[in-house]
């Protein structure tokens, strides 16, 4: 019974260690987004936004409606001085959240697919 406990007590305090490294691994900002938008596929409303970003490229949006995570790629180095903050683009009638600037951390381009309807007119040739 004794090594029974020693050994939670061991893989408890690991897998507190480890928790906090992760922690510590993964940066976070609070965001008012004055408009609504799309991240990961997802409509979010104007509103307060938790965004945290680990060293692996995920990026998770927190809500008070709900949240949401997606995969970004690393866009190099911000320039000396550049302000925390979100990038978005607009396609159509949507803002897309497109990118993640942390100070003095990688800029984080986020990917998007936006729906967009082409037409395509096929003639015969001669």
């Amino acid at each position: 019974m004794k090594n029974n406990v020693k050994t939670l007590g061991l893989v408890s305090a690991l897998a507190l260690s480890s928790l906090a490294s992760a922690a510590s691994a993964t940066e976070s900002l609070r965001v008012r987004v004055p408009f609504s938008f799309v991240f990961a596929g997802q409509e979010f409303t104007s509103g307060d936004y938790n965004i945290q970003e680990t060293e692996s490229g995920l990026v998770f949006l927190e809500g008070s409606k709900g949240g949401a995570a997606a995969l970004s790629v690393p866009e190099g180095i911000g320039k000396p001085g550049s302000a925390t903050g979100l990038r978005f683009t607009k396609e159509g009638n949507a803002e897309y959240l497109v990118g993640v600037q942390i100070e003095g951390d990688l800029c984080r381009s986020i990917p998007f697919h936006a729906s967009q309807a082409r037409k395509l007119t096929m003639a015969a040739s001669q």
